[in-house]
């Protein structure tokens, strides 16, 4: 599978984003010894990347390239009528791709989500089209919006596993 084959699947995954430098949604981090590596990047190691224009948070120690990322940013429309909370729930999603610990929380061609961002995430984009219905109205919680998005989705409180 080509590169840009993966990252349009991944972006037809994904309803909406825009470019942000906020980085105040934070990832926990992974409590292991093992050495982070990119799985959405056939394993290959985090290393710097000065000239990322979007998420910037992961500059020092990246998976993503800066044209990696663009042309997964450029492939992706917002939700109609978004919040800026809701925005930045799905920029921050969307940069899992750059993460260094992305080991922990993209496995087997998934991405695995913790429920509670799918649920704060629901709350902040509730109001927003998809469809033309307001996703509050297309999906009764969190869990559903995120699986209409096919996360995986885990209830559990080791958030280590997650996203």
């Amino acid at each position: 599978m080509t590169l840009e084959l993966i990252l349009t699947l991944f972006c037809l995954l994904l309803s909406s984003v825009w470019t942000t430098n906020d980085s105040s949604y934070t990832i926990s981090s992974i409590s292991s010894n093992t050495a982070p590596y990119c799985s959405f990047f056939s394993n290959r190691a985090p290393s710097p990347q000065p000239a990322l224009t979007n998420c910037t948070w992961f500059k020092e120690n990246s998976c993503c390239r800066d044209n990696e990322i663009r042309l997964m940013f450029s492939r992706v429309r917002p939700l109609i009528g978004s919040s800026s909370e809701c925005t930045r729930f799905i920029n921050v999603l969307m940069c899992y791709v750059c993460s260094p610990l992305q080991y922990g929380f993209y496995r087997s061609e998934r991405l695995h989500v913790c429920l509670s961002y799918c649920n704060r995430m629901y709350k902040a984009c509730a109001t927003a089209l998809m469809k033309g219905i307001p996703v509050g109205e297309l999906y009764a919680n969190g869990r559903e919006f995120c699986l209409s998005r096919r996360y995986e989705v885990h209830d559990t409180y080791n958030y280590s596993s997650c996203f």
